[in-house]
This record gives C-alpha cells, sequence and structure tokens, in this order.
C-alpha cells in the first residue's frame, strides 16, 4: 500500500505541487482577509466614537493594556491576568 502510495506521488508530482501552491496561496489570501477585516473593524469602531462625539482620553498605563471591543478580547485579556505575575505592569 505505501509503495503504491510513493508512486502515485511522484507520478502525478506535477498535480500534487499544483494543488500545494494554490492551498498554500488560499490559506495566506484567508490569514490575510482576517487580519486586515480585524483591521478595518477597528478602525471603524474608532471613526464612530469619532463622529458621535464621545470623549476620548489618552492615559498612561502599562504595556498590558489593550481594548476590550469584543468576547474574544475579553478572553484574552482573562488568559494574560491569569499568566501575568503580580508585581508586572
Amino acid at each position: 500500500m505505501t509503495r503504491l502510495l510513493l508512486r502515485s506521488l511522484l507520478h502525478y508530482w506535477r498535480t500534487n505541487a499544483a494543488v500545494l501552491a494554490g492551498v498554500a496561496t488560499a490559506v495566506a489570501v484567508l490569514a490575510g482577509a482576517l487580519l486586515v477585516g480585524q483591521s478595518v473593524r477597528s478602525s471603524l469602531q474608532d471613526l464612530l466614537v469619532e463622529r458621535i462625539g464621545a470623549p476620548v482620553h489618552v492615559v498612561p498605563g502599562s504595556r498590558f493594556n489593550f481594548k476590550i471591543t469584543t468576547i474574544d478580547d475579553l478572553h484574552a485579556a482573562e488568559m494574560l491576568v491569569d499568566r501575568t505575575p503580580a508585581s508586572a505592569g
């Protein structure tokens, strides 16, 4: 069975390479779209706050401070708090 599989992979190496390249491209495009989508969503939220005239304040803080706007952000903050020693920040 292994021999048949290896022979098939070698015989169809061009097709396999094209499929692998296509999958790698698709993964890269989807990952990029997710990153850009999150960036656009954050920018739109910032624009909304600015347009409605809500006050925005800059406050000094530690590098562990970040904006929590989604449930995923809340989970990330909880994990950060669980991992951070009491003396940090």
